[in-house]
């Protein structure tokens, strides 16, 4: 594990270290009143090293780095004032100014803010800088904005790190269903993006350090004066007649905020994507619904529009009213409904002693979801008291069918039926007195799946059921105190966890039939003191916590395979965390843990459970039990005004495992269970990410890069394998404007390539290559010409590369708030999409039926 670490400090140090130092003052007229919004620069000769601006009273912070022996000058200047200029030392801590009012009459001026500028632990991007004619939502805006990345499913990142919360004016209007906003909120309304660094939400724990990285976003006058709404309407015509409606209502005052979102059509999907919470990283999965999983769970590495034919309705209402200055009350609700439907084929090929297994199969899978969902939170932030109350709940409505063909079964229709609700409730209140601090938390989560069902005919006859259902209860409460001195801070949580659970399955297969009955509690008891020491002035931050207590857990499966499982044990999991500034541009983060973590409880499902027609899986009776063994660095260098932002990053996770994975294949059934075998599973990571923007050529380029490779073993067929995948990727990533704004173009590039490695001697390799190629021409100020193809190419190591090709052409024109588009899509009319993957040491194929040669119209309405 060392050399992952020291890969991180070789890059840091390659890099020129210089001290940090900052500067305070206040910047006041001839007769003392603050002046506002003046402009305070650091130069070095005639190069500005670092600025900031005054608030509203007259106050000012610029950090910068700076040799000793330099001479540096501060200028500080304002539209209604002359300019100051001074020299100033190194190091110094404060420079107070006065300015003097201009005597001559001012000439009629354009003022322009900078494209980026930081003041403290917030960078604020000036958005109209960074968009073109084409980014119409807020979302395509952001994509834009060096350092800030989106990912395919509207996951925000900064410097790649997953944001901790979204605001709209300082809201948090939607929580980690941000994409409604981003999806829906027009770039023109949006005058600035904020990246609130060392972000901490809640004010009782201000003085506490923060890693936490936010997005606030800063509206235009217009947007926040009066009601607003975009409206869309699509027609198109392909292999069938297609259609889009879309409207969304906000309403953005101080006090109150409103977004309502309407959306129905089967042009693409939407209605999940919007659903999404990014923040939901504690998602309770049922058992019933794991063990029947989903009838179709491949996904091809290409957008989902290109092969599915969805049909999606959304709806939601979000909103949020401030009570008082700290105290807002928030609800969301909303219906979600999606249909999708594809054909795919697919070739999975299992080694066995002498050959392989090859299981060739042809799909047409149809899936509906019926999701609604509900809100409601109550928050009182106060700096001496913290108080929060969210209840949610929610509710998934599962129908779908899997037509299939293959060799072995001939043709079979499978049907899938399930149905889902859950109910959680978090409590949390807190409160300061001098050094002392005191909190109480609950969160109460009650799951019921009734109904679970998967049905399979074949055309000779063959009939099973499979039924699953099963309720789920999970009580955890956390008394905690904490004492703070002027660095270190001491935080002492317990924490008591009850869950109480109940699955049930049944097979039913012409004259067999097996059931499990698994009832069972478990008892939580974790005391997990903390350490955490702050330098004075945050240059580093060092934490040490453990968690300590017990675990007791007593499950029976009284079904046709009875079995028991009663355990209790001690567990202690200690972590360390350590942050350090190298420069106010330059962090490394060092982090390292410890921790023993149950199996899924369908280990203890011991009757077998048929949840497709070629696949049968069982429990050994034994819950899993890992022990995991956690190292990872970090570190990232920003400079805000030359926008250039980079991190580099390197991972090892080592595992032991009390139970092995098992399959046992043959043409007509694979079969899933577990032996008890310890074993080690590991896995190291490198990572690296550079955005730069070149301004004189409004570009902005961007590399990511990664490095991975994991060791694991399984059985299949009788016979262990130990394997070894590692994958290289790399995507750089060009957006340029090299004749200003008439001409854009955003270029991507993947490549990834695989390997796998066995124990038995056997190698093989997989390469793939996307290119993804955007043009817009902009002819005439109202026009918009779109050219844009995705390019793909699959290659094995023994077989002509496979290429890809998809093409797409749009006009569009607008008139003030009227946008009208006419795009033509997948031009060459390509009907078949293929690739390969890895899972384990088997090898998958797949081969995707494409939506064909459509035409779209689309009439778009802001106002």
């Amino acid at each position: 594990m060392k050399w992952l670490l020291y890969l991180v400090f070789v890059l840091a140090g390659a890099l020129p270290l210089r001290a940090g130092h900052t500067l305070r003052g206040t910047v006041a007229n001839a007769s003392g009143k603050a002046v506002e919004a003046a402009t305070v620069q650091i130069m070095d000769r005639d190069k500005t090293i670092a600025y900031a601006f005054t608030d509203a009273r007259g106050d000012y912070v610029v950090t910068y780095e700076a040799d000793a022996a330099q001479q540096l000058r501060i200028v500080v200047s304002h539209l209604s004032y002359e300019k100051h200029t001074a020299q100033i030392n190194v190091g110094d801590k404060r420079h107070d100014v006065r300015l003097r009012d201009k005597n001559k009459a001012l000439q009629e001026v354009v003022v322009k803010a900078p494209e980026v500028y930081q003041r403290g632990d917030t960078l604020n991007y000036r958005l109209s800088a960074f968009t073109g004619a084409a980014d119409y939502t807020l979302s395509d805006a952001l994509k834009k904005l060096p350092g800030v990345e989106v990912s395919d499913e509207g996951a925000i990142k900064y410097l790649g790190k997953d944001i901790s919360d979204f605001y709209i004016e300082g809201l948090d209007l939607l929580g980690g269903k941000y994409n409604v906003a981003t999806q829906s909120l027009p770039a023109a309304y949006v005058t600035s993006v904020q990246v609130l660094t060392n972000h901490q939400p809640v004010k009782v724990d201000e003085t506490a350090f923060s890693d936490d990285v936010a997005i606030n976003i800063k509206l235009s006058k217009h947007a926040k004066l009066r009601p607003v709404g975009t409206y869309e309407a699509t027609v198109g015509r392909g292999d069938k007649t297609r259609y889009y409606l879309a409207g969304a209502g906000m309403l953005f005052n101080p006090g109150f905020q409103l977004l309502a979102a309407l959306k129905l059509g089967d042009t693409k999907e939407f209605a999940e994507q919007e659903g999404r919470d990014h923040f939901a990283d504690d998602a309770y999965t049922p058992v019933a619904r794991s063990v029947l999983g989903e009838l179709n769970a491949s996904h091809p590495p290409i957008k989902r529009e290109r092969y599915i034919s969805p049909q999606d309705h959304a709806v939601s209402l979000n909103l949020i009213q401030k009570l008082r200055s700290e105290a807002t009350l928030k609800a969301n609700v909303g219906y979600a409904h999606t249909r999708t439907g594809h054909s795919y084929a697919s070739e999975q090929r299992y080694p066995t002693a002498s050959e392989s297994i090859t299981i060739a199969q042809q799909y047409a899978p149809d899936m509906e979801r019926h999701l609604p969902f509900l809100s409601m939170e109550y928050k009182d932030n106060r700096s001496k008291r913290y108080v929060v109350n969210r209840l949610t709940a929610g509710a998934t409505f599962l129908d779908a069918s899997l037509p299939m063909s293959d060799g072995t079964w001939g043709a079979s229709l499978q049907r899938e039926k399930g149905r889902e609700a859950n109910v959680e409730n978090r409590f949390s209140v807190r409160w300061k007195s001098e050094k002392l601090g005191w909190g109480l938390a609950s969160f109460v989560r009650y799951n019921r799946t009734p109904e679970g069902r998967v049905d399979i005919a074949t055309s000779d006859g063959e009939r099973l059921t499979q039924r699953a259902a099963g309720r789920h209860l999970l009580v955890r409460t956390t008394l905690s105190a904490a004492y703070e001195t002027r660095t270190s801070r001491l935080y002492l949580p317990l924490t008591v966890d009850y869950g109480a659970d109940r699955v049930t399955t049944a097979l039913q297969q012409d004259t067999i039939a097996a059931d499990n009955q698994l009832d069972g509690a478990s008892l939580r008891i974790l005391l997990s003191p903390q350490y955490e020491y702050t330098h004075p002035l945050r240059r580093f931050i060092f934490r040490a916590s453990t968690t300590l207590g017990g675990v007791f857990q007593d499950y029976t499966n009284r079904g046709s395979h009875p079995a028991t499982y009663r355990t209790g044990r001690w567990t202690a999991a200690p972590s360390l965390y350590f942050y350090y500034a190298l420069s106010p541009r330059s962090i490394v983060r060092l982090q390292g843990a410890y921790a023993e973590t149950d199996g899924d409880l369908s280990d203890l499902l011991t009757a077998p459970i048929r949840n497709r027609l070629t696949s049968e899986r069982r429990g050994l009776g034994l819950l899993a039990r890992s022990r995991t063994l956690s190292a990872r660095a970090d570190y990232d260098f920003k400079l805000p005004l030359e926008m250039l932002f980079c991190y580099v990053g390197a991972s090892y996770v080592q595992q032991r495992n009390s139970l092995m994975p098992s399959l046992a294949v043959s043409p007509r059934l694979i079969e899933a269970t577990t032996r008890s075998m310890p074993h080690h599973t590991r896995h190291a990571s490198v990572y690296f990410g550079l955005t730069k923007r070149f301004q004189s050529v409004g570009t902005k380029a961007a590399l990511n890069a990664g490095f991975t490779r994991g060791q694991q073993a399984m059985i299949q067929n009788e016979r262990l394998y130990n394997y070894q995948l590692s994958t290289l990727w790399f995507t750089p990533t060009v957006v340029a404007k090299p004749f200003g704004d008439p001409v854009e173009l955003a270029y991507s590039y993947r490549f990834v390539k695989t390997f796998n490695r066995i124990s038995s001697g056997l190698t093989s390799s997989h390469l793939s290559q996307t290119h993804d190629i955007r043009l817009h021409l902009q002819p005439a100020p109202a026009w918009l010409l779109t050219a844009s193809s995705d390019i793909t190419t699959e290659a094995w190591p023994n077989g002509r590369p496979v290429t890809a090709t998809l093409f797409d052409l749009g006009l569009s024109y607008r008139h003030r708030a009227l946008r009208l588009s006419l795009d033509l899509r997948n031009v060459f009319n390509r009907r078949h999409y293929s690739y390969s993957l890895f899972s384990a040491v088997n090898t998958y194929t797949y081969s995707y039926r494409l939506r064909g040669r459509e035409l779209w119209l689309t009439a778009s309405l802001t106002r």
